[in-house]
């Protein structure tokens, strides 16, 4: 896992909870909490594992509440600082699901040692896409925090996400609506 993802969750759990909280995560985790956290770092997929778990206690909150909260915060603010021209070419979440593998593919080249999931979307109709999910990791119920944090960013149309199984996950977008006929 890169440090992106370690230095956003701190930077999610400082800026909404404290310092003091984050210090005390790192502490009852697994994570050296003397290591400098950088972006482009390798953290040990265990040790993000052990401060997510340790987040959840700490924080007071469920899996799901955890997820969206931090995909909120790495959608919203530090994905845009992070990937600025992809989140300013993309007008709305079905611009950025399309050029979303690219984007990992992108990173997967760029930074050593990355292993972004691998992501097949397919549209089942005009509305509903579905999303074949490759990772060693198994953060499913992550992407589709993901997703829904993308919906809200965007202040778009997407209406529901849900897990199909393990790898597969229906995105259902509201039904695109043709204003140009109302006119």
């Amino acid at each position: 896992m890169k440090g992106a993802f370690l230095k956003c969750m701190k930077e999610m759990v400082v800026t909404q909870h404290g310092e003091d909280q984050w210090i005390e995560i790192l502490t009852a985790s697994d994570f050296p909490n003397k290591k400098p956290i950088l972006a482009t770092s390798t953290v040990p997929d265990e040790h993000f594992y052990s401060v997510l778990k340790t987040s959840q206690r700490q924080l007071k909150m469920g899996r799901r509440q955890l997820y969206d909260a931090f995909a909120d915060y790495w959608i919203c603010i530090y994905g845009p600082r992070l990937s600025p021209r992809q989140f300013e070419e993309c007008s709305n979440s079905r611009e950025f699901l399309a050029v979303l593998d690219h984007i990992h593919e992108t990173v997967q080249r760029r930074v050593r040692g990355a292993k972004p999931p691998t992501l097949t979307m397919e549209w089942q109709s005009e509305d509903i896409m579905i999303v074949t999910y490759e990772s060693e990791r198994e953060l499913v119920d992550l992407l589709m925090a993901m997703f829904r944090a993308l919906g809200r960013y965007f202040n778009d149309d997407i209406e529901r996400v849900e897990k199909i199984d393990s790898t597969h996950v229906r995105v259902g977008f509201a039904e695109l609506v043709d204003i140009s006929a109302a006119q």
